[in-house]
């Protein structure tokens, strides 16, 4: 019987070495794989939001008689914190409550109200989304003007102010892109409409508005 060798001992540690290596190596590439995307729009999914950061808006107006007033730019400082719930794949329904500051000239406007609404969610890619909703808004606005009043003269000046508080029901809708930065973040803007379809100042008939324009948001969801 021959003799094996001391070299070949060492031949085959060396072989079996070499085939258990790319065995290890695999392990830490399998528990590398990237996690699958959380993606917008999933039943469950509570969206957290603030819409209307900032609003460019052109508006007409028409009084209750139906005289139409010369079309007006103006631009409105409005924040409405707001919160949405899918319930089922892509349909939400949420709300948002409304704070608004306006001025124009020497008359300034505030007001506070809130809005139901529903919306759809429509992806677009891996980072953008497509989220239109439309809502019913109830809105109370307080505008102060500038009161006339008569010197001791007869002549007529402007001092004081007087004070309108108006209510409205308003049909709106938002249709805004949202781009995702990162996981469980988004932000975003679209055009907007809201249309007054109900106004009362006071016990008389107040202006009805319509306005059209384009929108920010900025929100998560989790």
């Amino acid at each position: 019987m021959s003799r094996i060798p001391p070299q070949a001992g060492v031949c085959f540690a060396l072989a079996a070495a070499l085939v258990t290596v790319p065995s290890l190596a695999d392990e830490p590439a399998a528990a590398s794989e990237p996690s699958v995307p959380v993606l917008f729009g999933m039943p469950g999914q509570l969206v957290v939001s603030s819409d209307l950061l900032v609003r460019f808006a052109y508006t007409t107006a028409s009084a209750p008689e139906g005289s139409t007033t010369k079309p007006d730019a103006h631009v409105a400082l409005v924040l409405a914190p707001a919160a949405d719930y899918f319930l089922v794949p892509n349909i939400s329904v949420g709300g948002a409550v409304q704070l608004a500051y306006e001025s124009q000239g020497d008359a300034s406007a505030t007001g506070l109200g809130v809005a139901p609404r529903v919306g759809y969610a429509l992806s677009l890619g891996d980072k953008l989304t497509f989220w239109p909703k439309v809502g019913v808004g109830y809105l109370q606005v307080t505008t102060k003007t500038p009161a006339p009043v008569t010197t001791g003269g007869g002549v007529d000046a402007l001092g004081g102010s007087s004070k309108i508080t108006d209510k409205k029901v308003q049909a709106q809708l938002f249709a805004p892109v949202l781009f995702h930065p990162a996981p469980h973040f988004f932000l975003g803007g679209g055009p907007f409409v809201s249309m007054d379809v109900y106004s009362k100042a006071g016990r008389m008939n107040g202006y009805k508005e319509t306005t059209f324009g384009l929108m920010s948001v900025v929100g998560g969801y989790f």
